[in-house]
């Protein structure tokens, strides 16, 4: 399988599971290849994305050739490029540094054939103007606001549903730091199950007690 093969086939895989895991619910549809005016400042510089995650009734603008590009106001909640070659530049330093002034959420990039980016599996959350590296992603893993879980599969990205996205990704924090401690910290292990058991709690609804 070539390199565009492999590229292509890990774009459509992760759009279908995505849009099926996203559908039921009404709230955002996934598209592939997207072009996006993150700035309204600059309207002829144009973000690209392999697939994004947007809300299910997005403003298209009119560009270039009548391209359509996504406006600055609907901007993807979880934007995936699958780097190559040809794209590494963009995908991983023009790009990021427009994310941290944009309403993008969350920021992913892969490298299938793991030979142009180092590392091939990175993930980022845009919060309070700052681009935010997630550790978890350099153990292949991804845990998305959306309650959406990625993990790379050799050259796919494997979406699936879980619990909430944030809550998860410190769960597989605290595991991992449990994991490694000394067999005879017992105090230390003891303080991990019980954040553990806090975090994994039923969230009890507004106004309600949870019972």
């Amino acid at each position: 399988m070539t390199t565009p093969e492999i590229h292509d086939g890990t774009i459509e895989r992760l759009a279908a599971r995505l849009g099926d895991l996203l559908r039921p619910a009404g709230e955002y549809v996934v598209q592939t290849h997207v072009a996006c005016q993150l700035l309204n400042e600059f309207p002829t510089a144009l973000s690209m994305f392999d697939v994004a995650v947007i809300g299910a009734s997005p403003c298209w603008l009119t560009g270039v050739g009548g391209r359509s590009v996504l406006s600055p106001a609907d901007a993807p909640v979880l934007a995936v490029n699958v780097v190559t070659g040809d794209t590494l530049e963009a995908d991983t330093l023009r790009i990021p540094n427009t994310l941290a002034r944009t309403a993008v959420h969350e920021y992913v990039t892969f490298d299938p054939t793991a030979t142009v980016l180092r590392p091939a599996f990175q993930a980022f959350v845009i919060s309070d103007g700052e681009l935010i590296r997630l550790w978890p992603a350099f153990h292949g893993v991804f845990f998305s606001s959306l309650d959406i879980r990625l993990d790379v599969r050799v050259t796919d990205l494997v979406a699936t549903a879980c619990g909430r996205g944030r809550v998860e990704e410190e769960l597989f924090v605290l595991r991992w730091e449990r994991d490694k401690l000394d067999p005879t910290d017992s105090s230390g292990r003891d303080k991990l199950d019980a954040q553990i058991a806090r975090l994994m709690m039923p969230r009890t609804p507004r106004g309600g007690t949870g019972e």
